[in-house]
């Protein structure tokens, strides 16, 4: 099926914005909407605010991480998987926008917001992805998600703090990462961290 037209506008204004504020620091609406190619209205209707533009460009990001998060060999622990999926969506390709994007967004407080709640947002999108991982014989799916939606909430922390410290440094931010996982011993956990019923019964028999 060809992109619509709504796909147009969003690809288009997402890469003006991208490169305006990545060259520039910042933008005006009018800036946008004519390197976008659209009138100021029209950008308007899809974006309330000109930050708003960044939001499909870190959907994106989350969207190839997770993808190379299920495409990592099954028997990788979640942690490992994650920093090797977090390489593809932060380096290689994308690494010259991670580079020029983060100072500039980590700088200007409206971009900022926009950056934590998108982050925030994304744990809910790469939960499913570590439960898949985690999923072994002998827990529930509930527990599964539970034990998910915490490395959830920890990976995609420590990812932005590695993104942080990297600008700060100017340092390769996966390898930022990947230290941050080790030194909090992330990379020894088991694939899942739930006691199998029947274990649990053997106990409470006891």
């Amino acid at each position: 099926m060809p992109p619509s037209r709504d796909d147009d506008v969003l690809a288009a204004s997402t890469a003006a914005t991208a490169h305006l504020v990545a060259t520039s620091g910042q933008a005006s609406v009018v800036d946008l909407a004519r390197a976008a190619g659209i009138s100021r209205r029209t950008f308007h209707r899809y974006f309330p605010a000109k930050e708003d533009c960044l939001r499909p460009l870190m959907r994106d990001a989350m969207d190839v991480l997770v993808q190379a998060l299920d495409e990592r060999p099954r028997h990788e622990g979640p942690a490992a998987a994650f920093v090797a999926a977090f390489a593809v969506a932060a380096g290689g390709a994308f690494a010259d926008r991670t580079r020029s994007l983060v100072p500039v967004v980590l700088a200007a407080p409206a971009l900022h917001a926009v950056w934590d709640h998108e982050a925030t947002s994304s744990r809910d999108r790469l939960r499913p992805a570590l439960a898949r991982r985690l999923t072994t014989s002998g827990a529930t799916q509930g527990e599964v998600d539970a034990v998910a939606d915490g490395l959830a909430e920890v990976l995609t922390g420590l990812a932005l703090l590695a993104l942080r410290r990297a600008t700060e440094r100017d340092v390769d931010p996966v390898t930022l990462l990947d230290e941050h996982c080790d030194r909090l011993g992330l990379h020894d956990l088991p694939r899942t961290t739930t006691t199998p019923h029947h274990d649990r019964r053997r106990s409470r028999d006891r």
